[in-house]
């Protein structure tokens, strides 16, 4: 059966690699395979020995393959969503799914082997194969951050791998120099460090974890979760078959190393967390310290932590396979990393927000999360000098028997631990399967892309409220822009007015198309939406639709209405004749340029308001002259329409004709 386990990845991925270009039926395939694969480790935990499978290589295989089973669920809508997102203006820009599925399967095939390998030089060919299959898949993105982590990844952890063959080596001498069944002691020290060392690179560990911020903030959401959520545990697996040589001598210095290397990465972990201003990245740390808290538990086995790693190590791959594809999703929406950039979420994306607090809390062991376990055995086993002189003897923590230990074992019941993970089990199950609910940052509203054209009668018909809404959640995308708003009369004739509004998010090079229906006036998108500000006073100068409640309302062109339905009264549409900001104070004073200027710029009047040299406030009036271009542009293209769009400014002529001939 194990046979069956490992082979079953590498036919699939030969499979995948055979279909071709049809990315569809890749992706399909790969969730058909991923559930076969499933039921086949399902089948092994049950039925295979122990001595064949042990309980940490059952929790690893299971987790392994059911996490892959989640993320490949996931990624039936995020990779063609992601694909038409960040690859429509450039399809180069994304990995095509044969050879990323190719690579993902094999990914998988090698932890597989991993988990039911017992040899140490097996589990040594396991691990580095996980390097080479895994690598491709942080290039998805193709661009110049993820080809850098991509190398980055497998410079220094093929340096890890390397010690860990050494040490690989170093255990097989140790071996061959046996002597009554005692392995040498002298060298199977050195075996061990070298393994130490090179298996924590691949685990992360600190000082060894410097490739994985960069792998798990540039790898797409899917591969950040296999990273962060199986890959490390197949390395500590390597670990502990390392670690299960030790001769009895030899067992309290190894936990010792353990111990220290362990405390350390949760110190520096905490450290560069708080420094933190990519959400990856500070998922990625995250995992820096839980493997480095798995690891402290189990050079505590003995004690009466027992199996507490083991709850830790689950706890940390469901939970954090779950954040990472909801950090994928927020990604999506909002075109960047940035922990800043990401504001009101509850309202713009509020099932993505629920998830994403629910596992914060998780990850940090608030209870019940199965980490908070952990932790808790962490401070009442004898022997973590480090959590135990923190919380001090006189609290008796750290003591071998007594209440404590009582306390702890009972933490640890076999029924009470699954009633724990089961918290997490639904939390990962539920960001797996969630299928990108709530990441478009406006689902009432068209998303096209630029050059693409769109008819009219495509554009969505909202309410007014409802079109403002939409404007103000998809404008909490940091890259998200008022392109236009502006009024088209319907052929009615009755007075109605079309308003429009076309937004641009220039991170996924997306545009959203939206209107609404209003007579001969409406509430102001001002107040809430100030870069509209001019739009609506061009609206309310042309076809005399008042926005209501307007800040400040007055005529940009001065020129009456086209429709005859004057916004404003007669004697204020004079060129230049408007209420204007004024700066007062004895030492301000206003500072006047044109209308009429040197050279071929149309006419206008700057007005500067200044204090001193400095100045505080500039308002443009434009309007002083009229030649009806757009008129005469309705109805066309013509002959005479790029001579038209020529003359529209003296300093934009090129720029006026390329955007008419676009």
């Amino acid at each position: 059966m194990t046979t069956l386990l490992v082979a079953t990845p590498f036919l699939f991925s030969l499979l995948t690699f055979a279909l071709g270009r049809t990315h569809r039926a890749a992706e399909r395939l790969a969730l058909a395979g991923a559930a076969a694969h499933l039921l086949i480790t399902l089948l092994a935990c049950l039925r295979l020995p122990h001595e064949q499978l042990d309980s940490a290589s059952r929790l690893v295989l299971f987790l392994t393959s059911f996490l892959y089973f989640a993320v490949v669920a996931h990624a039936q809508q995020w990779i063609p969503l992601a694909r038409q997102i960040e690859g429509r203006s450039d399809a180069r820009r994304v990995m095509a799914s044969r050879p990323f599925l190719t690579c993902l399967w094999a990914f998988l095939g090698s932890m597989t082997l991993v988990a039911v390998a017992r040899d140490p030089g097996l589990v040594w060919v396991a691990v580095e194969a996980t390097t080479l299959f895994s690598a491709p898949l942080i290039c998805f993105h193709r661009s110049a951050e993820s080809l850098e982590a991509m190398w980055k990844y497998l410079l220094i952890c093929s340096v890890g791998i390397a010690l860990a063959l050494f040490g690989t080596m170093l255990l097989g001498h140790a071996q061959h120099l046996a002597r009554n069944g005692a392995i040498n002691p002298v060298w199977y020290k050195a075996a061990f460090i070298l393994a130490l060392a090179g298996y924590g690179t691949k685990m992360g560990l600190a000082p060894f974890h410097t490739w994985l911020p960069d792998a798990h903030s540039e790898a797409p959401a899917i591969a950040s979760a296999l990273l962060s959520g199986t890959l490390l545990n197949c390395a500590f697996l390597a670990l502990t078959r390392i670690a299960a040589f030790a001769p009895a001598e030899l067992v309290p210095f190894i936990n010792d190393m353990m111990l220290f290397f362990g405390a350390f990465s949760v110190a520096v972990a905490a450290l560069f967390i708080i420094r933190q201003t990519d959400y990856k990245r500070m998922l990625a740390y995250s995992s820096v310290e839980n493997m480095g808290l798995v690891l402290m538990l189990f050079a505590l086995r003995e004690s009466p932590c027992g199996g507490a790693y083991l709850v830790n190590l689950a706890g940390h791959s469901l939970v954090k396979v779950a954040l990472f594809l909801v950090a994928g999703n927020i990604l999506l929406a909002w075109g960047t990393r940035s922990i800043g950039a990401v504001k009101g979420l509850f309202s713009t994306h509020p099932a993505q927000a629920v998830l994403w607090l629910v596992g914060a809390l998780m990850i940090t062991a608030m209870p019940p999360s199965a980490l908070f376990v952990g932790e808790y055995a962490l401070n009442l086993a004898p022997g973590a000098l480090l959590w135990n002189d923190a919380v001090g003897a006189g609290n008796g923590y750290g003591r071998a028997g007594g209440r404590e230990t009582a306390t702890l074992r009972s933490a640890q019941g076999t029924g009470h631990r699954a009633g724990i993970a089961a918290g997490d089990f639904g939390l990962a199950l539920w960001g797996a399967l969630l299928y990108l609910y709530g990441v478009r940052p406006a689902v009432k509203l068209l998303e096209t892309f630029n050059a693409r054209p769109v008819a009219f009668d495509q554009v969505p018909v909202l309410s007014l409220p409802e079109l403002r809404d939409e404007m103000l959640a998809a404008m909490g995308a940091p890259a998200c822009r008022v392109l236009a708003f502006f009024a088209v009369p319907e052929e009615a004739g009755d007075g109605l007015s079309r308003l429009v509004s076309v937004l641009g998010d220039a991170a996924g090079k997306r545009l959203f198309l939206g209107s609404a229906l209003c007579r001969e006036q409406y509430a102001s998108f001002t107040p809430l939406l100030p870069m509209v500000d001019w739009f609506e006073r061009e609206i309310a100068e042309q076809y005399g639709v008042v926005p209501a409640g307007h800040p400040w309302l007055k005529p940009i062109r001065f020129h009456e209405a086209w429709n005859g339905r004057n916004a404003f009264p007669r004697e204020r549409i004079l060129p230049g004749v408007a209420d204007n900001f004024r700066l007062e104070g004895c030492a301000a004073h206003e500072v006047a340029v044109g209308p009429v200027h040197a050279g071929v710029i149309e006419p206008g009047h700057f007005r500067f308001q200044c204090l001193g040299e400095d100045v505080f406030h500039l308002e443009i009036s434009l309007g002083y002259q009229h030649r009806g271009v757009e008129r005469l542009l309705e109805g066309g293209p013509e002959v005479r329409t790029i001579p038209w769009l020529e003359t529209v400014s003296g300093d934009a002529t090129v720029a006026s004709a390329w955007a008419g001939c676009a």
